[in-house]
């Protein structure tokens, strides 16, 4: 009998197969765990909430920054960017966007665009949308008050030199997007100076669905998005004022997290390199019919 392969090609929707130890660790967590994150004081709790602290530093390790406690997790990518963007508390101002930004950005600015005067522009871009940074000064103006930039684009595989546009922007804030890219292409936030950095856990870090979250270079530039619960200060109305905990409010997907962390200190070894990606796309280009749309070959 023939043995048929299972190709998966969906990988810019979601990462797949994961490592076996994701699911094995989440069964783990239902069966032998439990417990919360910091809402108690019992061993539970505590295996739960080092699991939790443990994958913010794995993750701090992937994005390229020092402190994990500005770490903060949300249920995907989208939260983590209405996050920043309604915690930033922008009004009658622009924000500079690539032209390869997802919908988990634009739909936020076009509600702040409805309600709070917030105007939009593309930043200057090659046919590809490959940003050209030397161009970047020549859009600025004194209204300015944030840069977006898609790491890499779902569309084309466009990745932005996300370095070089850090310094010709100034000290403009600058939130970087790396859904697509977080797990298969190199990050250093600190390096680069990010400020805001929003990812998900399901793509290229192969855990699972429902996890993500965003790094905040400065933790008081954001004003908190969800209000409730977090095991802190619980005698207080107000939400605490500082890192993690302004951010996380509710209980975490603490299943989630533990498949995570295990997809985080189990990552699979590539079996392909560049030339193998670029002769296939030399491939499709050579299909009666078939248009390749994609990004600058390297």
């Amino acid at each position: 009998m023939p043995q048929f392969t299972n190709t998966y090609f969906d990988n810019a929707s979601t990462g797949w197969p994961k490592p076996p130890e994701v699911a094995d660790a989440m069964a783990e967590f239902v069966r032998n765990t439990g417990g919360t994150y910091g809402r108690a004081a019992y061993q539970r709790v505590y295996k739960t909430s080092s699991m939790i602290e443990e994958c913010r530093d794995e993750l701090a390790k992937v994005i390229g920054v020092g402190e994990s406690g500005n770490i903060a997790f949300t249920q995907n990518a989208t939260h983590a960017i209405n996050t920043v963007l309604f915690g930033l508390n922008l009004h009658d101002c622009e924000v500079l966007v690539s032209p390869l930004e997802h919908n988990a950005v634009m739909r936020p600015l076009e509600r702040l665009r409805e309600t709070s005067n917030v105007r939009w522009k593309v930043l200057p871009a090659k046919e590809d949308g490959t940003i050209i940074p030397e161009q970047i000064p020549g859009i600025i103006t004194d209204l300015t008050r944030l840069v977006i930039v898609n790491h890499e684009s779902n569309v084309n595989g466009v990745i932005q030199p996300v370095e070089k546009i850090r310094e010709f922007i100034g000290n403009i804030p600058l939130l970087v997007d790396t859904t697509q890219s977080l797990g298969s292409v190199s990050f250093e936030g600190d390096k680069w100076g990010v400020d805001f950095i929003a990812f998900t856990g399901h793509k290229g870090l192969l855990g699972p669905t429902g996890t993500g979250g965003f790094y905040v270079r400065n933790p008081e530039l954001l004003s908190s998005l969800i209000f409730g619960g977090t095991g802190s200060r619980s005698e207080s109305m107000e939400m605490p004022l500082f890192a993690p905990d302004k951010f996380e409010a509710g209980t975490h997907n603490t299943v989630g997290i533990a498949g995570l962390l295990a997809a985080l200190k189990n990552r699979p070894e590539q079996d392909w390199n560049s030339s193998d990606f670029n002769g296939l796309i030399a491939q499709l280009q050579q299909v009666s019919g078939v248009r390749v749309l994609t990004a600058e070959l390297q």
